[in-house]
């Protein structure tokens, strides 16, 4: 397909590809519009996987970011078919073409070279955490963050639904075996309502972290062997686009917004409060979901 004449001018070009992105492109000749936001589209793959062409700046593995007028995009439908390739997008019987031949490939930014320690790390969560408690987004994933913070609370409060899979995940934990540790995440799998429960983006923010900060870890958890037990048991138990969110978690990728937040609260590059600006960019309550996996991480995993 890359070698073919492109039939339709190119009237919207991608500024910027997630590498992820690029390279199942390159492999993938059709797919079709998955879903539609105000914030972009959803393009499922042949192969499966879900493409996200965004009309906001942020970058990700998955997302080819599209700036500029979209109103040429307005008669682009669910089901709407797509030919690929690693050169263009072409949208049949719409005249509308998409060229990505141009555009630069992001990646995540290289890992700082320091970080806090974790006194440090559990200060800058406690000021994270104050700064919610002044105006949560409702989420029972949300709910369990003091409880992996360890917070003194009030006798009487309700005791959040999640917070025995969050203990026998805080115990795998602990037990430093990848077998319980996958057997407790995917207890998570599929817990909420949207294109990514809840829950998902807990697993989400815990395995970026074990990913991304892998040689930090000084825990006998075969991570090779953790990534590959919890992307079989997601294919069963939630939805396409959070697989391939988890995936990319597995090879240390996610949203910038997410490892930008995960590198603040490991190293304290950020502010508090920009953190939680960059968590609540991501989704409805997906950023700070995703927080209380990343807090875990932290705090169970690294001394």
């Amino acid at each position: 397909m890359g070698g073919e004449i492109n039939p339709f001018p190119a009237i919207l070009r991608v500024v910027k590809i997630g590498g992820i992105a690029k390279e199942l492109l390159a492999r993938c000749e059709q797919g079709m519009i998955f879903g539609l936001t105000s914030r972009g589209l959803f393009l499922q793959l042949s192969s499966g996987w879900i493409l996200f062409l965004s009309f906001e700046e942020s970058q990700g593995p998955l997302t080819l970011t599209l700036p500029g007028d979209h109103s040429v995009m307005r008669n682009v439908k669910i089901g709407s078919p797509v030919i690929c390739s690693q050169d263009y997008l072409e949208f049949p019987g719409l005249e509308l073409s998409i060229s990505i031949s141009d555009a630069v490939v992001w990646s995540p930014s290289p890992l700082p070279s320091q970080i806090l320690s974790k006194d440090h790390r559990l200060s800058y969560l406690d000021t994270v955490y104050g700064i919610l408690e002044r105006n949560t987004p409702a989420s029972p994933i949300i709910e369990l963050l003091p409880y992996v913070l360890d917070k003194n609370l009030k006798p009487g409060l309700q005791v959040p639904s999640y917070l025995p899979i969050l203990q026998s995940l805080q115990l795998a934990c602990d037990s430093e075996e990848d077998h319980l540790l996958a057997q407790s995440l995917s207890a998570f799998l599929g817990l909420g309502k949207g294109l990514t429960p809840s829950g998902d983006d807990l697993v989400i923010g815990l395995l970026l972290g074990v990913n991304r900060w892998a040689y930090l870890l000084q825990s006998n958890v075969d991570i090779e062997m953790l990534n590959s037990r919890v992307i079989e048991q997601a294919r069963n138990q939630t939805t396409t686009i959070s697989l391939n969110l988890i995936e990319c978690a597995c090879s240390g990728q996610a949203d910038e917004r997410l490892v930008l937040a995960l590198d603040g609260l490991m190293t304290g590059s950020i502010g508090a409060g920009a953190c939680v600006n960059l968590l609540a960019g991501w989704g409805n309550t997906s950023g700070f979901d995703s927080l209380t996996g990343m807090a875990l991480f932290s705090l169970a995993f690294l001394d």
